[in-house]
């Protein structure tokens, strides 16, 4: 079987998973593993639908930031009104990516002589509408995914902040309190702004704990605050520890 016969059949696996390991394809396919991993690869340097990761492959499902501003939207306007009350004016933020953050800045839109860093390009559609706000765009490679600026470049940037606020989005929290993401360019975006603001602040909705992503990036101890539509701090980490035992 050629390279592109293998590509092709990989890619009607991942039709019907969205991960598959090393071991399993290259029983699937009669191959030997290390050329299984040559393809992947090969093949992941070609299309950004497929991502390597822990011992497979997988394929990323990306969903536009207006489908997500649709999905458990209360929760979110309930996050995006309790961190409203963090903000105060003159204050400078670091925020991530995600739609509860986005609500989160809808919320703040009123205070004013704010300055906010971020490295996604889609929260210029509020933040344009700010009034007296400096606004900062990190630099760096642009994910064709999901638009946001990622890598070694944004990240050094970020390390030149030290803001007031570092606002911090998941994709999901393990029974152990280990946060997650989808990207392996977000995780350490996601680091570095959790280490350089004075305020360290999650916001996620409880849908959260039931989700899984690849790749860890913080613990919940990490943070400073972590606000859910129904959940503080300190209650979260009580329910994780029932769910850990």
């Amino acid at each position: 079987m050629k390279v592109k016969e293998r590509h092709f059949e990989i890619v009607k696996l991942l039709e019907r998973e969205t991960y598959i390991s090393f071991k399993d394809l290259s029983q699937a396919l009669k191959t030997p593993e290390i050329t299984i991993r040559r393809d992947i690869a090969l093949l992941t340097s070609q299309d950004n639908e497929y991502q390597q990761a822990l011992g497979g492959i997988r394929k990323i499902e990306i969903t536009s930031l207006d489908s997500r501003l649709q999905i458990n939207t209360k929760q979110k306007l309930k996050i995006a009104n309790r961190f409203k009350s963090q903000v105060k004016r003159g204050m400078s933020l670091c925020v991530d990516a995600g739609s509860t953050v986005y609500y989160c800045l809808e919320a703040i839109m009123g205070i004013e002589d704010l300055t906010i860093v971020t490295s996604e390009p889609n929260h210029l559609r509020i933040l344009t509408k700010f009034k007296n706000i400096k606004i900062h765009l990190l630099g760096g490679e642009v994910d064709p995914r999901t638009h946001q600026v990622l890598g070694p470049l944004a990240e050094e940037m970020i390390n030149k902040f030290q803001p007031d606020i570092g606002l911090v989005a998941c994709s999901a929290i393990d029974n152990k309190g280990f946060l997650k993401c989808g990207l392996v360019g977000e995780n350490s975006i996601k680091k570095a702004l959790i280490k350089n603001s004075k305020l360290s602040i999650l916001v996620c909705d409880s849908e959260k704990m039931k989700a899984d992503a690849f790749y860890q990036f913080a613990h919940i101890d990490d943070l400073d605050l972590v606000i859910m539509e129904n959940t503080s701090t300190t209650s979260l980490s009580n329910k994780l520890k029932k769910l850990s035992k």
